[in-house]
């Protein structure tokens, strides 16, 4: 029986209603914590996408600067929604990871030699370090669990047991139990990835890109507006 029967468009909407039931959750109704534990399996299923969309990308700098522009246009709808200032130096939003875990995927595919030694895999080391660094202090979304997790799915993503044994470490230590377990629940549905694109994967493209943002103005409106 043929297993992989999810496409990159099936993923796309399943970690985006998931990521959706997360904020719905946190904005509006925080007492329900399962809201929340839903919305955990949204990130890897973001994480395994980037890490497909970094092997298949035909134009990496374009792929730079559609995550830096969505960053940038949806840092200040993020900030008034989650912490009611237009300027919150505390948390940035999920683009600004995505971004990071991108140059770091551009970054140690490269090989760097010194005086005539390989030393590839100790600058790969040190660049992840650096982006887990840089991500813990800059605030963003998941710090340096989004980091290691993007290098989990673009390495062993393939070795099913090994990549959700290290994945659930990765948000054991700083999420707990409960946490990464729901996590876990987007581990299947990322082995049954069957490569495709989907139908309408290239047309909803921006569309994926847009809810993002959207969705804070959104909620914004819905709070200050309505209720």
């Amino acid at each position: 029986m043929n297993t992989r029967i999810i496409n990159a468009s099936i993923l796309k909407w399943i970690a985006v209603i998931t990521m959706l039931i997360d904020h719905i959750g946190l904005v509006f109704f925080p007492e329900y914590e399962i809201l929340r534990l839903i919305g955990r399996i949204s990130f890897p299923i973001f994480a395994f996408l980037l890490c497909e969309g970094y092997k298949h990308t035909s134009n990496i700098w374009k792929y730079f600067l559609r995550l830096g522009i969505f960053a940038i246009i949806s840092e200040i709808p993020y900030n008034i929604c989650f912490y009611n200032q237009v300027f919150y130096p505390y948390s940035q939003n999920i683009f600004f990871e995505l971004l990071l875990g991108l140059l770091v995927l551009y970054l140690i595919d490269k090989e760097y030699v010194i005086k005539g030694k390989n030393f590839t895999i100790y600058c790969q080391i040190l660049i992840v370090v650096l982006a887990c660094v840089v991500s813990y202090f800059a605030n963003f979304s998941y710090k340096y669990v989004g980091i290691l997790l993007i290098v989990i799915m673009y390495y062993i993503q393939e070795h099913f047991l090994v990549f959700s044994l290290a994945a659930f470490v990765v948000y054991l230590i700083p999420y707990g139990v409960v946490n990464a377990v729901f996590m876990l629940l987007s581990l299947p549905l990322i082995y049954m990835y069957n490569g495709k694109l989907g139908i309408s994967s290239k047309k909803l493209k921006w569309m994926f890109y847009a809810i993002y943002p959207l969705q804070f103005v959104v909620f914004i409106i819905i709070r200050d507006y309505i209720l």
